[in-house]
């Protein structure tokens, strides 16, 4: 929403300023959560943890190269207004694809797995 909000407002700082900020802020929120996500997928006492630590963040720039790729053709094609359309678009759609996904797991597959025995995070959540 940020980014459309760059296309329709005007081209200023004080515009701009607000609008990266708002990019930056979800941005800096997503990567926290892939780097959570990337320590769940490791799991504990993995002796390949580094690798897979190393491995699995490389894989999330790909993403990042596309929409790099994808934007600088949109600019080519249709100028400020294209690439932002675009990028917009496309982070729209991903994060209504996360939803969609989210909302079709089953809550209480994950909250029975917390409280197995012998889950040292569950322990660490009742105390």
């Amino acid at each position: 929403m940020f980014t459309l909000s760059l296309i329709v407002l005007p081209h200023a700082t004080g515009t701009f300023a607000p609008a990266l900020f708002g990019e930056f802020l979800f941005q800096a929120v997503s990567f926290s959560v892939q780097i959570g996500i990337v320590f769940e997928a490791i799991g504990p006492d993995n002796p390949l943890a580094a690798t897979t630590f190393s491995f699995l963040t490389a894989a999330t720039n790909i993403s990042v190269m596309y929409i790099m790729l994808a934007g600088g053709r949109a600019y080519a094609a249709h100028g400020i207004a294209g690439s932002l359309s675009l990028d917009a678009s496309i982070s729209i759609g991903a994060c209504l694809l996360a939803g969609l996904l989210m909302s079709k797991f089953d809550r209480s597959h994950f909250r029975a797995r917390a409280q197995a025995p012998g889950n040292a995070d569950a322990l660490q959540q009742e105390s």
